[in-house]
């Protein structure tokens, strides 16, 4: 397959995060540039650099780093530490500069005239990878085209090497650029070069053929509901989600041909199953999509060794390339196993998001195993978490840097309102999966009686209402006769 030349040079506008232009002094001594393709739908990037002062004159006391924009826009996370002690600098936003977004990293200590410091630069991507052919049949295999510009940093560098890490499963088809080597597990090796001269600004691009599932999740939202009354803890996921695959020619599904596939290739490239670990004590699930219940789901066993159990959800069709598939499932935990309580201080822990693995396997019934790839993106999340009515003096901790706000919901019976945590982020990195949060609010004893009097308030007024009734005679009045046998109006 040969990538047109207009797709290799819009790579060097789309792909890769490049030093900025500090000013003088700083010489990149030594850098190991290497591209991870073998964790899709998400692509990483770490740069392994050794940073030189070689001004006489001047104390460095920050490393910029510009990411284009265009790709920004694919940007989840980015971490610079250093090599030597593993500590991490920290990292922010610093404006913007020639169509690059810029980031700083400040030094723990300034680097001095001579010194030299190893730094490592880790940045992780959402869908870094487009497919090439952007159509092909229902059995065919689907390709992929990784698209970077190697060199034209505006640090000094003065030896480079780059390497394209590919995923278990994928064949490089075809590398454009740069020449390259492949080392022993099958990647892509360009370099080591003397002088950035000898890699000046070099579009490359790989292509690659990978069966592997790739979904996004381009909007998610999770819900936590807390009911002190009830005990009760409920989790709702509000998932839309797309295959990131090639499309079908004319986007038909052959149904025919999808039976054929389980008895002649043994795999396809659809969507079958979406598979979602929950905790061990989760119980009253279901499952809704656009058109209403969808009763195809199982789950698995408990596991000891992840404390979770394997809910197996099937969509109503498969999902090829290109198609997408909206859903809701939920269920209900135990309240007293996520929240403490001090007096009237409460502190609620919860798992920051879920995470649901696509699979395109024609196996009934999956495992744990099958879980552990993250084959779904989420390139727009937001997290709900409603308190009970009365509940104030609202806190939240994060392990990691995001804003918050508390807004006001209301809920059946529910007369002031209740507090509503509302946490939004847009490229969530792998890094999260596994991150909790922490909500500490107040909540006296007598808010605990507001729906309850809430309630006893309303049936009162409904039998006022239903008594006053009751003594009122609709209908035509009834005359009663006198003594003299005449019928008379009754008093």
């Amino acid at each position: 397959m040969r990538l047109p030349l207009l797709s290799t040079l819009f790579g060097a506008l789309l792909l890769g995060a490049r030093a900025a232009k500090p000013g003088t002094g700083l010489v990149h001594t030594n850098m190991i540039q290497t591209i991870h393709l073998d964790r899709l739908p998400y692509a990483s990037e770490h740069l392994g650099v050794v940073v030189e002062n070689t001004d006489s004159a001047k104390v460095h006391k920050a490393y910029d780093i510009y990411v284009p924009a265009s790709k920004h826009r694919a940007l989840a996370s980015i971490v610079v530490q250093e090599r030597k002690t593993g500590h991490h600098l920290r990292v922010y936003r610093n404006g913007e500069s020639s169509g690059n977004i810029v980031y700083r990293a400040v030094f723990n200590n300034a680097l001095q005239a001579g010194d030299k410091i190893g730094l490592s630069v880790d940045m992780e991507f959402v869908r870094l990878v487009e497919p090439r052919p952007k159509v092909v049949e229902q059995t065919e295999d689907q390709s992929w085209v990784w698209q970077d510009t190697l060199g034209g940093y505006a640090y000094e560098t003065r030896k480079f090497k780059a390497v394209v890490k590919m995923g278990s499963g994928a064949k490089v088809r075809q590398v454009n650029g740069l020449n390259n080597t492949r080392d022993g597990a099958g990647n892509v090796v360009f370099g080591p070069y003397v002088g950035a001269a000898a890699v000046d600004a070099t579009p490359v691009s790989v292509a690659f053929k990978h069966n592997g599932e790739q979904m996004e999740a381009t909007d998610y939202r999770r819900e936590y509901f807390v009911s002190h009354w009830a005990n009760d803890l409920h989790v709702s996921d509000h998932y839309d989600i797309r295959n990131c695959g090639p499309a079908l020619p004319n986007n038909g599904l052959d149904k025919v041909q999808q039976t054929m596939t389980m008895y002649t290739h043994g795999r396809d490239n659809l969507v079958k199953s979406l598979l979602v670990p929950v905790p061990t004590d989760a119980r009253e699930f279901y499952f809704v999509d656009q058109i209403g219940n969808v009763s195809t789901s199982t789950l698995g066993p408990a596991s000891r060794a992840t404390g979770t159990r394997l809910l197996q959800l099937k969509p109503r069709y498969p999902i090829p390339g290109s198609w997408r598939y909206a859903w809701r499932h939920g269920f209900s935990l135990p309240l007293n196993k996520y929240l403490r309580v001090s007096g009237n201080q409460y502190s609620l822990r919860v798992p920051f998001i879920g995470h649901v693995t696509a699979s395109a396997s024609l196996e009934r019934t999956l495992g744990q195993k099958d879980i552990e790839k993250k084959t779904t993106a989420i390139t727009r999340y937001s997290l709900h978490i409603s308190l009970p009515e009365g509940a104030s003096d609202v806190r939240v901790k994060m392990p990691f840097d995001a804003e918050y706000r508390v807004e006001r919901s209301w809920y059946y019976f529910d007369s002031i309102g209740r507090p509503l945590v509302v946490v939004e982020m847009q490229n969530v990195p792998t890094a999260l999966m596994d991150a909790c949060v922490v909500v500490m609010y107040r909540y006296g004893w007598m808010h605990q009686w507001t729906k309850p009097a809430v309630i006893a308030a309303f049936v009162l007024v409904l039998f006022a209402l239903a008594s006053g009734l009751s003594r009122l005679q609709l209908g035509l009045v009834e005359k009663k006769p006198d003594a003299d046998g005449n019928k008379r109006k009754k008093e």
